[in-house]
């Protein structure tokens, strides 16, 4: 196996998103029928969830202990990003072209990995929202004081807009 990326683009962001996801559930799916993946339950509840985005494949990943059989080749894990093609200032930061957003990722994340990932869902609806993308049926408002140690970091704004996603 060889590290790689792949872009998906559409005029229609919400459709390239979608294709990235089916092609993230693909990989997954290759990765454990190949006994590459494999994953034990967590006890814990979830930390988000849309049980109506990404399918069940991703779904599974999402409240679990991940192990991948050749860790060196995935680095931590395999994951989607939103990549910057036309920057806009939002919540008092400008971006940069070419800078990613990480909106979902397979393996086990820690607490950076779930800081990343929220400001990343945050950030990428700043998008959908400043081009007046259509995102009819993937809002989803999520309470991320939910999560103990980013109290600090959302203590003024309690609930966040995203679009879905089947991280749990």
């Amino acid at each position: 196996m060889v590290p790689f990326e792949e872009k998906f683009i559409n005029e229609n962001p919400i459709i390239a998103r979608e294709y990235a996801f089916y092609f993230y559930k693909n990989y997954a799916t290759i990765l454990e029928a190949h006994q590459q993946l494999s994953y034990k339950p967590l006890k814990d509840t979830p930390l988000l969830s849309n049980e109506n985005f990404g399918g069940i494949v991703i779904e599974k990943y999402s409240v679990v202990d991940v192990k991948y059989e050749q860790p060196e080749l995935f680095d931590k894990g395999i994951a989607i990003y939103m990549v910057v093609q036309n920057p806009i200032t939002y919540r008092r930061k400008t971006d940069q072209k070419g800078e990613r957003f990480l909106i979902h990722g397979i393996w086990n994340f820690d607490t950076p990995d779930i800081k990343n990932f929220t400001a990343g869902l945050i950030r990428e609806f700043g998008y959908y929202e400043n081009f007046n993308y259509n995102r009819a049926g993937y809002d989803e408002v999520v309470d991320f004081l939910n999560l103990d140690f980013l109290k600090r970091d959302f203590e003024k704004t309690k609930l966040h807009t995203i679009l879905s996603t089947p991280f749990r």
